[in-house]
């Protein structure tokens, strides 16, 4: 069976992503209340960026260099549903997960 190619207005190839890679990334507790707890094996390599969005998409929070199992303070969100993507600047590889903020 032959299969079908897809290409673009531009004659390039279209690839649909169907399955996301995990690569080992570890949100703690979730949910949470005050602390998150970003942990990565250590092949996502040294250097690390964190970033915050709320559910419309819009960037909360930040941070540059992140380390290995790093606890960051993130008391001043509003409880509901975030997204965090964190990258290995080291490796190119990243990862989004679902991140819920609980009142106390």
């Amino acid at each position: 069976m032959e299969s079908i190619k897809k290409i673009d207005a531009s004659g390039c190839d279209i690839v649909l992503a169907t399955e996301k890679e995990d690569i080992g990334l570890l949100l703690s507790p979730n949910p949470f209340d005050q602390f998150v707890k970003i942990t990565y094996p250590a092949s996502f390599g040294t250097f690390v960026s964190a970033e915050l969005m709320d559910i419309k998409g819009a960037l909360v929070w930040r941070k540059n260099q992140v380390t290995n199992d790093e606890q960051v303070d993130l008391a001043f969100l509003s409880a509901g549903s975030y997204f965090m993507k964190v990258i290995s600047l080291t490796t190119g590889q990243s990862q989004v997960l679902k991140l819920s903020k609980t009142t106390h």
